[in-house]
């Protein structure tokens, strides 16, 4: 089972267990495989190319299978063509966390806070292609001053917030 981002974040525990359920399911192992890059798109070329013969699995979502190719016609894969869905196995909300020393109380003064402040606050997202890439472009649009700290997994940007090392965490 082919994991689109890096060891320890949401979706390589997810995919853990249901590769422990299924191995007690089948009676053999599964085994996870982290591949992260490209918003997913690194995994998603290598299962694209992979044999189609059932024994290659990927837990994907929207930034492999959606936004990814949407936004880069090289993308090497087909998301319709090249892959076949065997099972939903959740979604996951779109949090924003904000360091305790910035005082925000709620995502419109966070906003407002940074709007205002002539220091520029550092926002980590996990990868560019990801759907939290949005809020990065919200913050353009809005000519809010924020400097973009990119990830390979939402765990990193986790402990980098609750270190101070970065302000806000999408």
């Amino acid at each position: 089972m082919v994991v689109p981002f890096a060891a320890g974040g949401a979706a390589d525990v997810v995919s853990r267990l249901v590769a422990d359920q299924l191995g007690a399911a089948f009676g053999q192992q599964f085994v996870v495989e982290n591949r992260a890059g490209g918003g997913g798109i690194v995994a998603a070329q290598f299962v694209a190319r992979s044999d189609p013969d059932g024994y290659t699995l990927m837990q994907i979502g929207m930034s492999s299978h959606v936004v990814a190719p949407a936004i880069s016609k090289r993308a090497g894969f087909d998301p319709v063509r090249d892959f076949t869905p065997i099972a939903f196995i959740g979604g996951a909300p779109t949090v924003i966390l904000v360091h305790p020393s910035l005082g925000v109380r709620g995502s419109r003064s966070s906003w407002r806070l940074r709007g205002a402040s002539p220091r520029v606050s550092s926002m980590s997202q996990p990868a560019p292609a990801r759907p939290a890439h949005g809020r990065g472009i919200h913050c353009r649009k809005e000519k809010l001053r924020v400097l973009h700290v990119p990830y390979k997994a939402g765990s990193g940007a986790i402990v980098d917030l609750l270190a101070g090392r970065v302000k806000v965490a999408a």
